[in-house]
């Protein structure tokens, strides 16, 4: 404090007229000692953490203009003559004006014990014990969605060659709107997750999805269809689908503990792959080769159901996550604050 106090005070006195270079090293030795001093407060406070066993974080309004101003002092230093630097803080307005939403302030807080220790004991009591329905919904998910996505996606070119007699150098070309289609239904339908809610969002994606693949199914068995209006359809039917996939991985990512987030998305990812990555496929190319339209429908309304039970299974157990911090949604396993 003293060798701040002292530096702090020669610089704002210009009766001394102190050289230039003599101003730098004195910032210099201001900023540092300022920082160093914010270091050991720091230290000092996990001093504390660590012998009363928690912490309390809260909330307090920071002006972060004095900060950058100090980086500025500190590396205009080091600069060579004619470079000049500059602050620009003008963000904030510009994503009200943006959004037209003013952003609220951050009221909560958050407590934190002891670590948590993670362990696959620990991981399976989580997911087992605290997060019963969550992960119930995150394997129906995630399931359902990999077995009517690798399924057709993966048979989809002997769909075109065996049924619609589509040369081999052509499928490119039907497979092209089918992932246009993939591309766009999360990017225009994304943003309604937050505002309508994750809940509606899920139920309505995941539903619609299987009545379309229902109806293309029957479809396919009736002979109405050719190889470009079957295109067409499943381009409609993954415009839905991409954005129920794309909201099992948000889901599964957001729903548990800081600590086990990102091994329970491996866990998800590995059941839905097993269940969906290699046994859809499987089953299609069996269907496929026996060279029946009817048992290829039958596989459609398999998957079908199966996105259908999904929806009504986040009817009963989604979690409302919609414009909330991932703290909030699922504590970490070291806090204070669980479910």
């Amino acid at each position: 404090n003293g060798i701040i106090g002292l530096s702090d005070a020669l610089l704002s006195d210009a009766s001394l007229g102190l050289p230039a270079t003599l101003v730098k090293t004195m910032t210099v030795i201001k900023i540092s000692g300022k920082r160093l001093l914010q270091l050991i407060s720091d230290i000092l406070d996990a001093a504390v953490m660590r012998n009363e066993g928690s912490i309390s974080i809260k909330h307090q309004d920071v002006d972060i203009q004095p900060l950058a101003n100090d980086v500025i002092d500190l590396c205009s230093t080091l600069l060579h003559k004619g470079v000049a630097m500059k602050v620009n803080l003008g963000y904030m307005p510009k994503i009200v004006a943006d959004t037209g939403r003013k952003l609220e302030p951050v009221t909560t807080t958050l407590t934190l014990g002891d670590p948590h220790k993670t362990t696959m004991v620990s991981v399976a009591r989580t997911l087992l014990k605290h997060y019963r329905g969550r992960t119930t919904l995150g394997l129906v998910l995630m399931a359902s969605q990999a077995f009517v996505y690798n399924a057709i996606f993966f048979t989809y070119a002997l769909i075109l060659t065996r049924f619609y007699n589509v040369p081999a150098d052509k499928v490119g070309l039907y497979i092209l709107p089918f992932a246009i289609g993939n591309f766009l239904g999360p990017l225009l339908l994304g943003p309604l997750f937050d505002t309508l809610g994750r809940r509606q969002m899920i139920t309505a994606t995941y539903a619609i999805s299987g009545v379309l693949l229902a109806v293309t199914g029957w479809m396919f068995h009736a002979g109405y269809l050719d190889a470009t209006t079957q295109t067409a359809m499943w381009s409609v039917v993954f415009f839905f689908a991409s954005a129920a996939a794309s909201a099992a991985y948000l889901t599964v990512g957001e729903c548990f503990p800081l600590e086990i987030r990102a091994l329970t998305i491996a866990l998800f990812y590995a059941f839905g792959t097993l269940f969906g990555g290699v046994g859809g496929p499987w089953l299609f190319g069996v269907l496929i080769a026996g060279g029946r339209s009817g048992e290829i429908m039958w596989g459609y309304m398999l998957g079908a159901a199966l996105m259908i039970a999904a929806a009504l299974v986040t009817l009963k157990l989604c979690v409302a996550a919609e414009c909330k911090s991932l703290e909030e949604v699922a504590p970490p396993l070291s806090s204070e604050q669980r479910l």
